[in-house]
C-alpha cells in the first residue's frame, strides 16, 4: 500500500499544488454471453505523491508501467477507478462540467508524440490560440498578440503562425505543443515523455527551454519518463513506477546516491558511468523478462519474477510501503529487504 499523502500531512510544509492519493485505474475484463466482468486489469494500482508549487516531480518506469495513465487520470481524460486527486486543496477526482473546464485551464499535458498531437489541417497560430478560444480568454486581437508572444517565448518566429505543422521538425512541433500548453497560463504542466520522439542531440535544447520557463514563470511540472538520465538536474523528487505501483519515492539526490529498491538499482546501473560519477564501480545489473500483465499480476511483490534478490517471502507477501528516510527528507520504498541495501 502506498503512503497517505493527504493535504493534512505535515503542517509545517507548504500546501501542495497537486496531491494524488491512492489513485487507481482498473479496466474491466468481461467474458461470457452477457459480457459480465470477471476480472480487472490493474494498470494503475494505488499511486500516491504530492507536488509543491514550483517543484518538478518525475515518475520513471518502463513502457506500460502506467505513467501516461496517471497523467490522463489527473486530467480526467481517463476516469479513475479509485483514489482521489486534489488540486490547490480541492478534490477534483470527479468534477462537474464547470469544475472540469476550470481544471483543464490550470493543468495541461504535453504529449510525447509531436507528430500526432497536432491537427495537420490547422495552422500553427490556430492551434496555439485554440485554448484561448475554448476558455474565452481575451478578444481576437489580444489572442493574436498572445499567440505571437507564445511562439517567441518557446523559440519560434511569430511568422510561423500561418504555417501548417507538417512543415516543422519534431523539435519545432514540440515547441508548438509547449506554446499551446502555456496559452491559458496553467499552474501545472504534465510532461508525458516529451523527449521520446526526438533525436537525442535535441534533448538538451528542450529540457533547457522547460527549465527556463519554470524559472521565469514559476511553473510546476510532473515529468513522466522512461529513463533516469533525463531526471537528474531537472526534477527535485522522483518516483519509480513499476506495474502500476510506486516502489520508491524520494528526492532525486537521495534516490541517486542510495537507491533502496532493486528496480531502481537496475535502472541506475544501466546508465553510462558519466551519469554516475560517484558510483562508477557499481556492478552492471540486467533486467530480464518483461513487466507483468496488469490483468494477472504476480503474488507478493510485483517485481519478484525479475528481481535478482527475490526470496520466498517476496513471492508470498506484498511488501509494506515504508519511509526509511526522515520526516524532513522522506525516502519511501516498497521492498522487504530495503534496509540491506
Amino acid at each position: 500500500m502506498i503512503g497517505d499523502y493527504s493535504p493534512r500531512d505535515n503542517e509545517q510544509a507548504p500546501a501542495p499544488l497537486l496531491t494524488v492519493d491512492e489513485l487507481q485505474v482498473h479496466f474491466p475484463i468481461r467474458d461470457g454471453l452477457l459480457r459480465r466482468q470477471v476480472s480487472a486489469a490493474r494498470a494503475v494500482d494505488g499511486v500516491s505523491f504530492a507536488i509543491a508549487p514550483g517543484e518538478t516531480v518525475a515518475l520513471v518506469g518502463e513502457s506500460g508501467a502506467g505513467k501516461t495513465l496517471v497523467g490522463r487520470a489527473i486530467l480526467q481524460l481517463t476516469q479513475p477507478t479509485g483514489g482521489r486527486v486534489f488540486f490547490q486543496g480541492q478534490d477534483v477526482t470527479r468534477p462537474n462540467a464547470a469544475a472540469l473546464r476550470a481544471l483543464r485551464r490550470q493543468i495541461h499535458m504535453l504529449f510525447q508524440d509531436p507528430y500526432r498531437s497536432l491537427n495537420p489541417r490547422m495552422a500553427v497560430g490556430k492551434l496555439v490560440g485554440e485554448p484561448l478560444a475554448v476558455h474565452n480568454i481575451g478578444r481576437a486581437a489580444e489572442r493574436e498578440a498572445r499567440v505571437a508572444a507564445l511562439l517567441q517565448q518557446v523559440g519560434l518566429n511569430p511568422y510561423c503562425a500561418a504555417r501548417p505543422p507538417f512543415e516543422f521538425s519534431g523539435l519545432q512541433r514540440q515547441r508548438v505543443n509547449l506554446a499551446r500548453a502555456l496559452a491559458s497560463e496553467p499552474a501545472l504542466l504534465i510532461l508525458d515523455e516529451p523527449l521520446t520522439r526526438l533525436d537525442p542531440a535535441l534533448h538538451a535544447q528542450l529540457m533547457a527551454l522547460l527549465a527556463a520557463l519554470r524559472a521565469e514563470q514559476g511553473l510546476t511540472y510532473l515529468l513522466l519518463a522512461r529513463d533516469l538520465a533525463s531526471v537528474r538536474g531537472f526534477a527535485q523528487q522522483v518516483g519509480m513506477l513499476y506495474a502500476g505501483q510506486v516502489v520508491e519515492l524520494g528526492d532525486v539526490a537521495g534516490v541517486w546516491e542510495r537507491p533502496l529498491h532493486p528496480y531502481t538499482q537496475v535502472l541506475l546501473s544501466q546508465l553510462p558511468d558519466a551519469e554516475l560519477p560517484s558510483q562508477t564501480n557499481r556492478q552492471r545489473l540486467q533486467l530480464d523478462g518483461s513487466p507483468p500483465d496488469p490483468a494477472r499480476p504476480p503474488s507478493g511483490c510485483r517485481f519478484h519474477p525479475r528481481c535478482p534478490y527475490a526470496t520466498d517471502e517476496c513471492r508470498r507477501l506484498e511488501p509494506e510501503y515504508r519511509n526509511l528516510g526522515t520526516e524532513q527528507r522522506p525516502h519511501w520504498v516498497a521492498c522487504h529487504y530495503a534496509e540491506r541495501f
